[in-house]
């Protein structure tokens, strides 16, 4: 069972998620290893999101007492598909 603040942040981030960035996202943390925890606090995870293709490997911080992330990608949309895919891959424990 999750806690209440961990489905509010999830649910706070999917809601603010475009619908083909989310998409992206779940399609990313499908594929095991993509997504691998760096460190983790009760209030925050920091992980790197691998996207094939991508050279770089960004760092996807989730700050989950203030409903907030951010992820050094350098893309437009926020949330992007790294943190979409971070927040899928936290909620579905699959996370390395």
């Amino acid at each position: 069972m999750r806690h209440e603040f961990a489905v509010s942040w999830f649910e706070s981030l999917r809601k603010g998620c475009l619908p083909g960035i989310w998409s992206q996202g779940v399609r990313i943390a499908r594929t095991p290893g993509n997504v691998v925890t760096e460190k983790r606090s009760r209030s925050e995870i920091t992980l790197r999101v691998r996207n094939l293709g991508d050279g770089v490997v960004p760092t996807v911080t989730l700050y989950l007492e203030d409903e907030e992330w951010t992820c050094d990608c350098g893309g437009t949309v926020d949330p992007c598909a790294h943190i979409a895919a971070a927040a899928v891959a936290i909620d579905r424990k699959s996370v390395v």
